[in-house]
């Protein structure tokens, strides 16, 4: 047991017990309790900030994945737009392909908007289930 948790002694009874006075054993107990919960602070802080580095390390990974899948959507589509124009003028097969994927994109808007609102009926339903009776919000 390290000394800082060790009880102190105190002289002996006449009974030949130890005892300490009420008072100081509170104030040992106090005195524990408070470095107990700053180690257990410390270490809950030492813990996020590990956590926190390991997020920004994913982040970052995630990040740069993205950013090179992108470029790899761009030189596709580039890739497409070139061969289509072997059958129509450049000009031509560029609008063609700005069309597309413009298209796919509004698809993807409309997708997006039907989820948002599902999920928002969800959440209003149990938003109006959790509220007491007669009150909205």
């Amino acid at each position: 047991m390290p000394d800082q948790f060790r009880p102190q002694q105190s002289a002996p009874s006449a009974h030949g017990e130890d005892l300490r006075p009420v008072a100081d054993i509170v104030k040992d107990l106090w005195h524990h309790t408070e470095l107990l919960v700053q180690q257990e602070s410390h270490a809950l802080r030492a813990e996020a900030e590990v956590r926190i580095e390991e997020l920004k390390v994913e982040a970052t990974m995630f990040t740069t994945a993205g950013a090179v899948v992108y470029a790899a959507l761009l030189s596709l589509v580039a890739g497409l737009t070139l061969l289509l124009s072997r059958a129509v003028e450049p000009w031509l097969a560029a609008i063609i392909m700005a069309l597309a994927l413009s298209v796919v994109a509004f698809g993807m808007f409309r997708r997006g908007q039907q989820v948002h609102r599902r999920h928002a009926q969800a959440h209003r339903s149990l938003t109006s289930v959790a509220s007491p009776a007669g009150h909205q919000h």
